[in-house]
């Protein structure tokens, strides 16, 4: 089986990523892969989901994705009238994947040739911080998201600002309904559905492709030579230690993204994969090339087995 994957295509960030994206869509029609993955973050906005996912309609092939936290920004506005991120996680970027074509893995996980299919956005529970800057910062700056101290002037976690997920989103009394969730408790949530897909599959796989927006181990966040109190966004160790659980039966391998950074990288028997479009400016001629490039290329025989390789 051959799987073709990408994230954080931000297909509304730039005119070059809106532009990149079509690029995406020609190699993926040049590659011809079994399955294409897309491992969250394309856009906020509905419309520019719609729009980039509809640029790999017809591709020929399986397709699937999980929204990254991008994805799952909202207006308080509508958060408080019951569109919060959640429904936007669990309604309404799987009503738009499958108007073309593809699956929400978090929601609609797929078995193919024996080859389970399921995923996470992932999300946050701060495990994977620095700890050399916890005499610098405490749980409550990173449950605000701001940074501004005079050692490490970073500023705003952006998802702090722009996700909200509410306790109580049907409750009638509007304080009760206005209450937002914790990061850790949004973990929590996300962490129990992605238990639970992978539940409703595992009896009918012999390997199982994990497509996880955030990073599943610490080895897999890129770190900087200063200390950053954004490497706590990174993801979560308990899903780390939870596809370790899930290796001993059979092979496990996970598709990531968050970090605009490739990767390659096998911890405790679960191999992590990621190829990242990012944040791209300005123009550029070789941007049909750089798609070719982009695409991860995974290879899964029938005994198991795993090959990747990078572009065609």
């Amino acid at each position: 089986m051959k799987i073709a994957f990408t994230s954080d295509i931000h297909y509304d960030i730039s005119p070059r990523n809106r532009d990149f994206t079509a690029h995406l869509a020609a190699a993926l029609e040049r590659l011809r892969p079994d399955v294409f993955v897309i491992a969250g973050d394309l856009s906020p906005e509905p419309k520019g989901l719609e729009d980039a996912l509809s640029l790999f309609a017809e591709l020929p092939c399986e397709k699937v994705m999980v929204a990254g936290n991008h994805d799952l920004w909202v207006s308080r506005n509508a958060a408080r009238k019951g569109r919060d991120s959640w429904h936007k996680y669990t309604s309404l970027i799987p009503e738009i994947c499958r108007r073309h074509g593809f699956l929400h893995l978090a929601t609609d996980p797929v078995v193919i040739d024996g080859i389970g299919f399921v995923g996470s956005v992932g999300w946050y529970d701060f495990s994977l911080r620095d700890p050399e800057l916890d005499t610098v910062y405490s749980r409550r700056d990173y449950e605000r998201g701001e940074f501004f101290d005079r050692r490490f002037p970073t500023g705003i976690w952006s998802d702090m600002q722009y996700a909200h997920w509410l306790r109580s989103p049907d409750a009638s009394d509007w304080r009760e309904r206005s209450i937002e969730l914790s990061t850790p408790q949004v973990f929590d949530r996300v962490f129990e559905l992605f238990q639970e897909k992978v539940a409703e599959v595992l009896g009918r796989t012999r390997e199982l492709v994990a497509v996880v927006h955030t990073a599943p181990f610490d080895a897999c966040v890129w770190k900087g030579e200063t200390p950053d109190p954004f490497d706590a966004y990174g993801g979560s160790e308990r899903l780390g230690e939870f596809l370790v659980e899930l290796v001993q039966e059979r092979p496990v391998t996970c598709l990531s993204g968050h970090q605009h950074t490739p990767l390659d990288t096998t911890v405790n028997g679960v191999r992590v994969l990621r190829a990242p479009v990012g944040y791209l400016r300005g123009p550029s001629p070789d941007d049909a090339r750089k798609a070719d490039a982009t695409l991860g290329v995974l290879i899964l025989q029938p005994e198991g087995g795993s090959t990747t390789r990078r572009g065609k």
